[in-house]
């Protein structure tokens, strides 16, 4: 499926706006497409995103490119390593597919230099973006799975949050079609209640909490959700997932050289 009539139009009426805005860069018509599929219709909305996207883009050295979403999530999984955990696309509902350990999810590290900081943001703008290849799965959304088994306090910072919202995280196009948290504990909860108001409703609707991981054989005790992806080891999964981010990545920048509405 490409452009209903309705996404047409709005895609249509984004781009003409677009030719009255000397400040913002030209913008290929998938993402166009890709930001009207996020904001339905809201033309405002879509400027919006536009114009703090562009921003995030210029400061950091984005340029979409297979190459560097290889190499900046290669630097993401260095830097939170176990952290990421899965990235793919289910073919048959053709939505993104996000599993995560948020207790690996090093915020004192990520914070700590400025190059630090970029691999964090631009590692998760691509991760985001490797799972959005097609018109499809833009519009589906992104299915997420975070454990939060090893969340301690230490990765309980709301300056990291606040941060990397404000620089790029309640901007990015990207639809929440389900946030499932698996083994919250009290601190977990916590920063769910303390960051409620921090990100989009959008999302926070989405996440459901105490989510358990299927037994084991033998009745075992819930394993995490690393356990069960970091197979047959880290570095083996990391390299799984570089190849399919590669992949998925090469489609995107496909549709985004023959796409036109």
């Amino acid at each position: 499926m490409m452009l209903s009539e309705e996404e047409q139009r709005w895609t249509w009426e984004l781009k003409q706006a677009m030719q009255h805005r000397p400040n913002l860069d030209e913008e290929n018509d998938m993402w166009l497409a890709h930001y009207c599929i996020i904001a339905q219709g809201d033309l405002s909305n879509a400027l919006k995103r536009i114009t703090r996207i562009q921003a995030f883009q210029k400061q950091y050295g984005v340029n979409n490119s297979v190459e560097q979403c290889v190499e900046m999530l290669s630097k993401l999984f260095e830097l939170m390593p176990g952290g990421i955990l899965y990235l793919d696309v289910d073919p048959m509902k053709n939505e993104g597919l996000h599993i995560m350990n948020s207790g690996k999810h090093n915020q004192i590290a990520a914070m700590e230099t400025e190059e630090n900081w970029k691999t964090c943001l631009v590692g998760f703008y691509y991760y985001f973006l490797v799972c959005q290849p097609t018109l499809a799965t833009i519009r589906n959304g992104q299915y997420t799975m975070a454990d939060f088994g090893s969340f301690d306090w230490d990765n309980l910072k709301l300056e990291f949050f606040y941060k990397y919202n404000l620089e790029f995280g309640d901007m990015y196009p990207v639809q929440c079609s389900k946030f499932l948290v698996f083994n919250t504990g009290t601190i977990a909860n916590v920063m769910f209640s303390l960051t409620k108001h921090i990100f989009p409703p959008a999302i926070m609707s989405k996440v459901e909490l105490g989510c358990t991981v299927p037994l084991g054989e033998e009745n075992e005790a819930p394993r995490s959700l690393s356990e069960m992806y970091l197979q047959p080891s880290l570095l083996e999964a990391n390299n799984r997932m570089l190849s399919r981010a590669r992949e998925l990545m090469t489609l995107r920048t496909k549709m985004e050289a023959h796409f036109q509405f």
